[in-house]
């Protein structure tokens, strides 16, 4: 006769996706780039491992929804075929890195991932922090 299994080892087996955390939102993907690298434009969010569609959306979606306070500055880039495009590099203020950092360790919590040691961040890499 089997023993019953613990909720301790029920959680432990294979295929229980319950004890793992949830994949980053896009907001908070978005956030944790800008704090990591500093500013961000919409070619440079849509390559891994930020994988973010519709920058400026996000970007409204941080001001607007999360508070969260940015400058943005027009910049030329090489665009298809050489051609030049018209980019917006976007920047936390200094207040909206307080934010955002506050932000992201809410989005953390809430999709069960540990918080960040702010002081070792550059420490590792972005990916590191959006796995």
């Amino acid at each position: 006769m089997k023993k019953a299994a613990t909720p301790e080892e029920v959680t432990a087996q294979p295929g229980n996706d319950s004890n793992r955390t949830r994949p980053p939102f896009q907001v908070e993907r978005v956030a944790t780039a800008l704090l990591w690298l500093g500013s961000l434009t919409c070619q440079e969010a849509e390559k891994a491992p930020i994988n973010a569609r519709h920058l400026n959306s996000v970007m409204a979606e941080l001001r607007h929804h999360h508070g969260i306070s940015w400058t943005a500055t027009p910049e030329k880039a090489q665009g298809y075929r050489g051609e030049p495009a018209h980019l917006v590099r976007y920047e936390l203020t200094e207040i909206g890195q307080q934010q955002a950092r506050q932000q992201v360790e809410n989005w953390r919590t809430r999709r069960g991932a540990g918080p960040i040691d702010w002081d070792l961040f550059h420490g590792a890499s972005l990916a590191y922090w959006l796995s």
